[in-house]
């Protein structure tokens, strides 16, 4: 038996093997990972591979769980026509077409999770490929499988990584204007006033800056009737440009105004998140290309959007800030004082959302031991158990969830970085180094990294002991003792 014929004997059984020319005619044999010539076919849903490595690897990404609601949607598209346009039919294939893109975008989410980066690009290519056929071409619902699959990409070291975040870019901006004509003339109705209002004042704005001007040109110099003609004439120029000069910063002003309340909108909400989400993107590929003048720029859009859209306190606004800290410091545009002070308000923000996340469960064991159902011991069986069941549960939807520990899994490993700065900057002693410690032996927690938790476990109860010594933050502490059993 050749090795050809051993590597067939390994495959799982619903997969065969077949000669590129075997085909249909008008059909092809295609991988669906590289787009070459297919030599291994799944019986069921009809994917196609060129090599035993690409079957796997799409097999592991997301294959395994997609099959079986691909080979439905085959069975759809093998009906007449007459059948298919059936409302129950039409219905039931968009279900399932949603179902493929939603579960392969979690699939996605889960290995860039779990750190399989190369399982994590065919799963977002598939999302992407489910969305269009949902979405469309031009639907403005293809960015987030876009901007995951170019973040995907960049952890992955791919090249297409900026055509997909250069694809979001455009849908953004379409789905802008949109947005724009609808709620323009809203806000024009409910702003003509105090818009009217600033056009009265901004003239007389104007003209005080300049008789302020003119004073303090005036002070100390003694009167020429030629001196004053020809120093009449220059103000007059210069006048005219100060004037040019104010009235386009108040033109701008009132741009970015509008953009704002257009933004703040009900309808453009979603979009200033989508929009912080491609800056981000963005900022990735330009850091992975060193270029970090333009990544500080960059991340400061997206963190003035991630404001806009989801709040000061939130965790999409801390990861910004850690992200621009970080860049900050490393284009030498931030000083030292500047940095530690960026890297404490993002620990403060990712306190906050991790406190806020744990706070059921801490209600929970504090309602039990009100009831005398629990004997309250941090290490005791019980209280474990109940920890083990809240991160079991479904605190949130699935996708949500999945994202939210994505981003913590983030926020840890940029407060990773902190760490060694407030060891150098306060000492091993101070506040600021403990919080941080037990903050990312939280996240931790959080992401369920058991290996990393372990591995992180006995720096940890170093920082809490320091904590409780120092009487700081006995929520945090409470909280930490609770998941950690000690």
């Amino acid at each position: 038996m050749n090795a050809e014929d051993e590597e067939e004997l390994k495959l799982p059984p619903k997969f065969i093997s077949v000669h590129p020319l075997a085909a249909k005619k008008g059909s092809h044999y295609t991988c669906v990972i590289c787009q070459s010539d297919g030599k291994y076919l799944c019986k069921l849903c009809r994917s196609c591979y060129c090599c035993r490595e690409h079957l796997l690897l799409d097999d592991l990404a997301c294959h395994a769980i997609l099959c079986e609601r691909q080979a439905a949607i085959l069975e759809i598209l093998s009906l007449p026509l007459a059948t298919m346009a059936r409302p129950e039919t039409s219905s039931r294939l968009f279900n399932l077409r949603d179902e493929c893109r939603r579960v392969a975008y979690l699939e996605s989410r889960r290995h860039v999770l779990e750190g399989h980066h190369e399982l994590a690009l065919p799963a977002a290519e598939k999302s992407l490929k489910f969305a269009r056929e949902v979405h469309g071409n031009s639907s403005v619902d293809l960015v987030p499988p876009l901007l995951a699959l170019a973040d995907v990409a960049t952890l992955a070291g791919a090249k297409e990584a900026s055509g997909y975040v250069q694809r979001a870019a455009f849908l953004i901006q379409e789905q802008l204007k949109l947005v724009k004509q609808s709620v323009v003339p809203q806000l024009e109705s409910s702003l003509q006033k105090n818009y009217q209002q600033l056009e009265k004042v901004a003239p007389d704005f104007v003209s005080q800056i300049l008789v302020s001007e003119q004073k303090l040109k005036n002070q100390g110099l003694s009167w020429s009737p030629q001196r004053n003609q020809d120093q009449t004439q220059n103000d007059q120029n210069q006048n005219q440009k100060l004037k040019s000069h104010f009235q386009q910063t108040i033109d701008l002003l009132l741009e970015n105004a509008w953009r704002d309340e257009i933004y703040r909108s009900q309808q453009g909400e979603l979009l200033s998140f989508l929009t912080s989400k491609y800056w981000s993107s963005t900022t990735k590929i330009l850091v992975q290309n060193e270029k970090f003048d333009e990544a500080l720029k960059c991340s400061s859009v997206s963190l003035y959007f991630a404001t806009l859209a989801c709040g000061v306190q939130s965790l999409q606004t801390a990861l910004n800030i850690y992200q621009l800290a970080h860049l900050g410091q490393l284009s030498c545009k931030f000083t030292e004082k500047q940095v530690l002070q960026a890297f404490l308000e993002a620990q403060q923000i990712f306190k906050l959302c991790l406190q806020k996340y744990y706070s059921p469960l801490i209600i929970q064991i504090q309602q039990l031991i009100k009831d005398r159902k629990l004997i309250f011991s941090f290490d005791s069986p019980q209280l474990q158990q109940i920890t083990i069941d809240f991160n079991k549960a479904e605190q949130m939807r699935e996708e949500d969830r999945l994202s939210f520990r994505a981003d913590v899994k983030e926020a840890v490993q940029r407060a990773v970085f902190t760490v060694q700065m407030f060891e150098r900057k306060f000492g091993t002693s101070s506040i600021q180094y403990s919080e941080s410690v037990m903050l990312i032996g939280l996240g931790l927690k959080c992401t369920e990294d058991d290996e990393g938790a372990e591995k992180w476990d006995e720096q940890g109860k170093s920082a809490c002991q320091q904590m409780i010594d120092l009487k700081a933050d006995e929520m945090l502490v409470y909280q930490y003792r609770v998941l950690y059993g000690w």
